[in-house]
Protein backbone atom coordinates (compact mmCIF):
# COMPACT_ATOMS: atom_id res chain seq x y z
CA UNK A 1 0.00 0.00 0.00
CA UNK A 2 2.99 2.26 0.51
CA UNK A 3 3.34 2.80 -3.21
CA UNK A 4 -0.14 4.34 -3.31
CA UNK A 5 0.94 7.16 -1.04
CA UNK A 6 3.47 9.96 -1.50
CA UNK A 7 5.80 11.76 0.86
CA UNK A 8 5.20 15.25 2.15
CA UNK A 9 7.02 17.93 0.16
CA UNK A 10 9.36 18.70 3.00
CA UNK A 11 13.12 18.16 3.15
CA UNK A 12 14.16 20.64 5.86
CA UNK A 13 17.07 20.04 8.20
CA UNK A 14 14.92 20.12 11.32
CA UNK A 15 16.90 17.64 13.39
CA UNK A 16 19.87 20.01 13.59
CA UNK A 17 17.71 22.78 15.04
CA UNK A 18 16.43 21.17 18.23
CA UNK A 19 12.92 21.73 16.96
CA UNK A 20 11.44 19.69 19.80
CA UNK A 21 12.09 22.66 22.10
CA UNK A 22 11.12 25.33 19.62
CA UNK A 23 7.37 24.83 19.32
CA UNK A 24 5.30 27.96 19.89
CA UNK A 25 1.70 29.07 19.53
CA UNK A 26 2.05 29.46 15.77
CA UNK A 27 -0.96 27.35 14.79
CA UNK A 28 -3.47 29.30 12.70
CA UNK A 29 -1.04 32.20 12.21
CA UNK A 30 -0.78 33.74 8.75
CA UNK A 31 1.88 36.27 7.75
CA UNK A 32 2.40 38.73 4.89
CA UNK A 33 5.81 39.45 3.32
CA UNK A 34 6.64 43.18 3.60
CA UNK A 35 9.43 43.55 1.01
CA UNK A 36 10.34 42.17 -2.39
CA UNK A 37 13.02 39.49 -2.41
CA UNK A 38 12.87 38.43 1.24
CA UNK A 39 15.02 35.30 1.69
CA UNK A 40 13.61 31.92 2.74
CA UNK A 41 16.26 29.97 4.68
CA UNK A 42 16.74 26.27 5.42
CA UNK A 43 17.31 27.25 9.06
CA UNK A 44 17.26 30.49 11.07
CA UNK A 45 20.34 32.44 9.84
CA UNK A 46 21.07 29.47 7.58
CA UNK A 47 21.39 29.15 3.81
CA UNK A 48 19.02 30.86 1.39
CA UNK A 49 16.82 28.33 -0.44
CA UNK A 50 14.23 30.61 -2.08
CA UNK A 51 13.13 34.24 -2.45
CA UNK A 52 9.72 35.53 -1.38
CA UNK A 53 7.66 38.17 -3.16
CA UNK A 54 6.28 41.27 -1.46
CA UNK A 55 2.66 40.81 -0.40
CA UNK A 56 2.75 37.01 -0.37
CA UNK A 57 0.62 35.56 2.45
CA UNK A 58 1.81 32.33 4.05
CA UNK A 59 0.57 29.98 6.76
CA UNK A 60 2.93 29.50 9.72
CA UNK A 61 3.65 25.96 10.92
CA UNK A 62 6.14 26.82 13.65
CA UNK A 63 7.90 29.79 15.26
CA UNK A 64 11.25 30.09 17.00
CA UNK A 65 13.14 33.12 18.33
CA UNK A 66 11.61 35.61 15.93
CA UNK A 67 11.63 33.29 12.93
CA UNK A 68 8.62 31.72 11.17
CA UNK A 69 8.52 28.28 9.55
CA UNK A 70 6.42 28.48 6.36
CA UNK A 71 5.81 26.80 3.02
CA UNK A 72 5.97 28.66 -0.28
CA UNK A 73 5.33 26.84 -3.58
CA UNK A 74 6.09 23.50 -1.96
CA UNK A 75 9.34 24.68 -0.34
CA UNK A 76 9.47 24.68 3.47
CA UNK A 77 11.81 27.06 5.23
CA UNK A 78 12.34 29.90 7.72
CA UNK A 79 11.70 33.61 7.24
CA UNK A 80 12.77 36.38 9.61
CA UNK A 81 10.02 38.06 11.64
CA UNK A 82 11.53 41.45 10.78
CA UNK A 83 10.39 41.00 7.18
CA UNK A 84 6.76 40.09 7.84
CA UNK A 85 3.55 41.28 9.44
CA UNK A 86 0.87 39.14 11.11
CA UNK A 87 -2.31 38.84 9.03
CA UNK A 88 -4.12 36.25 11.17
CA UNK A 89 -3.08 35.57 14.77
CA UNK A 90 -2.89 32.10 16.27
CA UNK A 91 -6.19 30.49 17.22
CA UNK A 92 -6.57 29.36 20.85
CA UNK A 93 -6.03 25.64 21.36
CA UNK A 94 -9.10 23.46 21.05
CA UNK A 95 -11.28 26.16 19.51
CA UNK A 96 -13.19 25.68 16.31
CA UNK A 97 -16.41 24.00 15.31
CA UNK A 98 -16.21 20.20 15.58
CA UNK A 99 -19.15 18.93 13.57
CA UNK A 100 -20.55 16.03 11.59
CA UNK A 101 -19.54 16.39 7.93
CA UNK A 102 -22.97 14.99 7.04
CA UNK A 103 -23.71 13.11 3.83
CA UNK A 104 -21.08 14.26 1.29
CA UNK A 105 -22.46 16.15 -1.69
CA UNK A 106 -19.92 15.45 -4.42
CA UNK A 107 -22.07 16.32 -7.44
CA UNK A 108 -20.66 14.65 -10.55
CA UNK A 109 -17.23 14.03 -9.03
CA UNK A 110 -16.06 10.41 -9.16
CA UNK A 111 -13.24 9.15 -6.92
CA UNK A 112 -11.41 6.28 -8.58
CA UNK A 113 -8.84 3.74 -7.47
CA UNK A 114 -6.07 5.00 -5.16
CA UNK A 115 -8.00 8.13 -4.13
CA UNK A 116 -7.57 8.86 -0.43
CA UNK A 117 -9.82 11.43 1.22
CA UNK A 118 -12.61 11.98 3.71
CA UNK A 119 -15.31 11.00 1.22
CA UNK A 120 -13.77 7.53 0.85
CA UNK A 121 -13.37 7.49 4.64
CA UNK A 122 -17.10 8.25 4.97
CA UNK A 123 -18.05 5.49 2.51
CA UNK A 124 -15.90 2.89 4.30
CA UNK A 125 -17.38 3.96 7.64
CA UNK A 126 -20.93 3.49 6.35
CA UNK A 127 -20.12 0.14 4.68
CA UNK A 128 -18.94 -1.13 8.07
CA UNK A 129 -22.11 0.23 9.67
CA UNK A 130 -24.23 -1.97 7.41
CA UNK A 131 -22.96 -5.01 9.30
CA UNK A 132 -22.62 -6.87 6.02
CA UNK A 133 -20.01 -5.14 3.87
CA UNK A 134 -16.44 -4.14 4.68
CA UNK A 135 -16.23 -6.37 7.73
CA UNK A 136 -13.16 -7.94 9.26
CA UNK A 137 -10.30 -6.81 11.47
CA UNK A 138 -7.88 -6.41 8.57
CA UNK A 139 -10.16 -3.97 6.76
CA UNK A 140 -9.90 -0.93 9.00
CA UNK A 141 -11.11 2.42 7.73
CA UNK A 142 -8.17 4.08 6.01
CA UNK A 143 -9.73 6.59 3.61
CA UNK A 144 -7.87 4.85 0.79
CA UNK A 145 -9.84 3.50 -2.17
CA UNK A 146 -8.07 0.23 -2.82
CA UNK A 147 -9.10 -3.02 -4.51
CA UNK A 148 -10.92 -4.46 -1.50
CA UNK A 149 -12.98 -1.33 -0.88
CA UNK A 150 -13.95 -1.21 -4.55
CA UNK A 151 -15.00 -4.88 -4.46
CA UNK A 152 -17.15 -4.20 -1.39
CA UNK A 153 -18.74 -1.15 -3.02
CA UNK A 154 -19.47 -3.13 -6.19
CA UNK A 155 -21.08 -5.93 -4.15
CA UNK A 156 -23.16 -3.49 -2.14
CA UNK A 157 -24.31 -1.63 -5.24
CA UNK A 158 -25.28 -4.92 -6.91
CA UNK A 159 -27.61 -5.57 -3.98
CA UNK A 160 -29.04 -2.07 -4.37
CA UNK A 161 -29.88 -2.69 -8.03
CA UNK A 162 -26.79 -1.21 -9.71
CA UNK A 163 -25.45 -4.12 -11.76
CA UNK A 164 -21.85 -3.94 -12.94
CA UNK A 165 -20.87 -0.98 -10.75
CA UNK A 166 -17.10 -0.37 -10.97
CA UNK A 167 -16.60 0.23 -7.25
CA UNK A 168 -15.59 3.86 -7.73
CA UNK A 169 -17.06 6.36 -5.27
CA UNK A 170 -19.75 8.43 -6.96
CA UNK A 171 -22.94 10.10 -5.82
CA UNK A 172 -24.91 6.90 -6.50
CA UNK A 173 -22.82 5.08 -3.89
CA UNK A 174 -23.37 7.85 -1.35
CA UNK A 175 -27.10 7.99 -2.05
CA UNK A 176 -27.44 4.19 -1.85
CA UNK A 177 -25.64 4.04 1.50
CA UNK A 178 -27.81 6.85 2.83
CA UNK A 179 -30.94 5.04 1.69
CA UNK A 180 -29.79 1.71 3.14
CA UNK A 181 -28.77 3.04 6.56
CA UNK A 182 -31.36 5.77 7.04
CA UNK A 183 -31.10 7.09 10.59
CA UNK A 184 -28.24 4.65 11.30
CA UNK A 185 -25.70 6.65 9.29
CA UNK A 186 -22.51 7.02 11.33
CA UNK A 187 -21.24 10.54 11.99
CA UNK A 188 -17.82 11.50 10.63
CA UNK A 189 -16.56 14.57 12.44
CA UNK A 190 -14.52 17.36 10.87
CA UNK A 191 -13.41 20.80 12.05
CA UNK A 192 -12.68 21.46 15.72
CA UNK A 193 -9.49 19.80 16.88
CA UNK A 194 -9.19 18.05 13.52
CA UNK A 195 -7.74 21.37 12.37
CA UNK A 196 -4.55 19.91 13.84
CA UNK A 197 -4.21 17.92 10.62
CA UNK A 198 -3.92 21.13 8.61
CA UNK A 199 -0.26 20.90 7.67
CA UNK A 200 -0.67 17.35 6.37
CA UNK A 201 -3.71 17.85 4.18
CA UNK A 202 -3.68 17.21 0.48
CA UNK A 203 -4.79 20.04 -1.75
CA UNK A 204 -8.38 19.01 -2.25
CA UNK A 205 -11.69 20.31 -0.98
CA UNK A 206 -12.27 17.31 1.26
CA UNK A 207 -9.23 17.77 3.47
CA UNK A 208 -7.69 14.36 2.91
CA UNK A 209 -4.63 13.24 4.81
CA UNK A 210 -2.82 11.25 2.18
CA UNK A 211 0.75 12.13 3.01
CA UNK A 212 1.31 10.92 6.55
CA UNK A 213 3.01 7.56 6.50
CA UNK A 214 6.33 5.82 6.98
CA UNK A 215 9.00 7.78 5.17
CA UNK A 216 11.38 4.83 5.14
CA UNK A 217 11.48 4.32 1.39
CA UNK A 218 14.05 1.73 0.28
CA UNK A 219 15.36 1.85 3.88
CA UNK A 220 16.54 5.45 3.42
CA UNK A 221 15.35 7.72 6.28
CA UNK A 222 14.18 11.18 5.28
CA UNK A 223 13.15 14.18 7.35
CA UNK A 224 9.46 15.03 6.83
CA UNK A 225 6.74 17.00 8.59
CA UNK A 226 4.66 13.82 8.58
CA UNK A 227 7.16 11.93 10.71
CA UNK A 228 7.56 14.90 13.02
CA UNK A 229 3.76 15.15 13.41
CA UNK A 230 3.64 11.47 14.42
CA UNK A 231 6.44 11.93 16.95
CA UNK A 232 4.84 14.97 18.60
CA UNK A 233 1.44 13.29 18.86
CA UNK A 234 2.77 9.97 20.14
CA UNK A 235 5.08 11.65 22.65
CA UNK A 236 2.14 13.51 24.20
CA UNK A 237 0.17 10.26 24.44
CA UNK A 238 3.05 8.33 26.01
CA UNK A 239 3.94 6.08 23.08
CA UNK A 240 7.19 7.72 21.99
CA UNK A 241 10.13 8.87 24.08
CA UNK A 242 12.70 9.69 21.41
CA UNK A 243 13.77 12.94 19.79
CA UNK A 244 11.40 15.08 17.73
CA UNK A 245 13.64 15.05 14.68
CA UNK A 246 11.30 14.26 11.78
CA UNK A 247 13.12 10.99 11.05
CA UNK A 248 10.93 7.91 10.77
CA UNK A 249 13.35 5.51 12.46
CA UNK A 250 12.96 2.31 14.46
CA UNK A 251 11.73 4.02 17.65
CA UNK A 252 9.04 5.94 15.78
CA UNK A 253 7.94 2.86 13.85
CA UNK A 254 7.69 0.79 17.04
CA UNK A 255 5.59 3.52 18.68
CA UNK A 256 3.26 3.64 15.65
CA UNK A 257 2.74 -0.13 15.73
CA UNK A 258 2.10 -0.18 19.49
CA UNK A 259 -0.46 2.61 19.15
CA UNK A 260 -2.25 0.60 16.45
CA UNK A 261 -2.26 -2.54 18.59
CA UNK A 262 -3.69 -0.69 21.55
CA UNK A 263 -6.46 0.96 19.52
CA UNK A 264 -7.69 -1.99 17.49
CA UNK A 265 -6.04 -1.25 14.15
CA UNK A 266 -4.23 -3.67 11.91
CA UNK A 267 -0.50 -3.35 12.66
CA UNK A 268 1.27 -1.51 9.88
CA UNK A 269 4.57 0.35 9.93
CA UNK A 270 2.94 3.43 8.42
CA UNK A 271 -0.02 5.64 9.32
CA UNK A 272 -3.31 5.68 7.44
CA UNK A 273 -6.02 8.33 7.57
CA UNK A 274 -8.02 6.33 10.10
CA UNK A 275 -5.05 5.85 12.42
CA UNK A 276 -4.06 9.52 12.12
CA UNK A 277 -7.54 10.65 13.12
CA UNK A 278 -7.43 8.35 16.15
CA UNK A 279 -3.96 9.64 17.06
CA UNK A 280 -5.18 13.24 16.91
CA UNK A 281 -8.17 12.48 19.13
CA UNK A 282 -5.95 10.82 21.73
CA UNK A 283 -3.47 13.71 21.54
CA UNK A 284 -6.27 16.22 22.11
CA UNK A 285 -7.76 14.33 25.06
CA UNK A 286 -4.27 13.95 26.56
CA UNK A 287 -4.05 17.75 26.78
CA UNK A 288 -2.09 18.34 23.58
CA UNK A 289 -2.35 21.74 21.89
CA UNK A 290 -3.47 21.01 18.35
CA UNK A 291 -2.41 24.48 17.22
CA UNK A 292 1.20 23.68 18.13
CA UNK A 293 1.40 20.65 15.85
CA UNK A 294 3.75 20.69 12.85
Amino acid sequence: MKRFLSLLLCVALLSSLGIGTALADAGGTRIRILREGVPLYNAPNGSRIATLRRGAELDVYDRMNGWYYVCCNGIYGWVSGSAVEIVTPAVPAGSGDLHDMGVPDIGNTVFRKDSMNLVVFWVQTQLKATGVWYQGYQWDVTGHLGDHTMQEISSFMQTMGYSGHSGAVDRNVINALSQYLGSNIVSVNVGGFYRGMKSLLANDSWGSMTKILSNMIDNVPRVTLGARWIQVVLKQTGYYNGQIDGMYGEKTEQAVMKFQRDHGFQERNYVTLGVARCMLEQYYYAGGNVDMLP
